[in-house]
């Protein structure tokens, strides 16, 4: 995904900073799968060695926007409290998947042979989470930098939309998978906390960690069409995410660097 931003900031008298921003989004996922099977065949100098391989490939192309606020007041010298709201993004998307067996050494001539389904084709709009933020920080002197976020993410706000039906009273497309998106999805929650200590004129440290609930309940599971050609039957429940940093900088006469190690861990089943 890239984005290309464009924003607007103000400062109002030292006291409130407010900004907004629109961001536009382009989008290009490709996933390529492939399962395979050997066999061996026969016995001693009639053996032979074969082989199939299932292959799907999968793409998603498009474009996306949203909106973005955010403020920051200081009540005092020593603190900062800051609020900011991300839009969902809206994204129109479109995308295209077929499947191929690939045999060697099973047909009588021992030649490859190739089948492929037909490519799929479908358009589609999609909604992604909508997310809002707090977050307090607390300058100490010359000293220190304490900061702790907390991040909102709406998952189960996602949609997809169709195109409209040439038919009145036709069931809208993607009820299905918005209803599961209702069933499964779990709203996230993340805490962040960070600090920053300067333990020299020209060096300062710097940790932070952070976590994330799950995004999914234990009981999720994923549904595809019986007419579907896609063969990328994996599942992932998510079980939330862990992640912390640590490092330091060092600052001369307009000249820095940064060197910092971070971990993350995210847990599946």
């Amino acid at each position: 995904i890239e984005e290309y931003n464009f924003s607007y900031a103000a400062n109002i008298g030292h006291y409130l900073y407010i900004g907004a921003g629109i961001g536009l989004q382009t989008l290009n996922y490709q996933l390529i799968s492939n399962s395979g099977e050997m066999y061996v065949i026969g016995d001693g100098d009639d053996t032979r060695v074969t082989s199939a391989i299932l292959t799907n490939v999968f793409n998603t192309s498009g474009v996306g926007c949203n909106l973005r606020l955010g403020v920051i007041v200081r009540p005092a010298s020593w603190m900062r409290v800051g609020a900011s709201f991300q839009s969902p993004t809206w994204y129109s998307l479109s995308d295209s998947y077929y499947a191929k067996i690939t045999g060697e050494g099973t047909s009588a001539e021992y030649s490859v042979v190739e089948y492929s389904t037909p490519t799929s084709r479908s358009s589609y709009n999609f909604n992604s989470p909508l997310k809002a933020q707090a977050s307090l920080g607390f300058v100490l002197g010359k000293v220190a930098l304490i900061n702790v976020d907390y991040l909102y993410t709406h998952n189960r706000g996602m949609k997809f939309k169709g195109e409209p039906s040439d038919y009145l009273f036709a069931e809208p497309e993607f009820v299905y998978e918005n209803k599961e998106i209702k069933d499964y999805s779990l709203s996230t929650h993340t805490i962040k906390a960070g600090a920053e200590f300067r333990i020299a004129s020209q060096f300062s440290f710097r940790a932070g960690a952070a976590y994330r609930t799950p995004n999914l309940t234990d009981n999720a599971t994923r549904t595809l069409l019986d007419n579907t050609t896609r063969t990328d039957m994996e599942v992932f429940v998510d079980k939330g995410m862990f992640y912390a940093s640590g490092g330091f900088g060092y600052r001369y006469n307009g000249f820095g660097i940064d060197i910092t190690y971070a971990y993350s861990q995210q847990d599946y089943f």
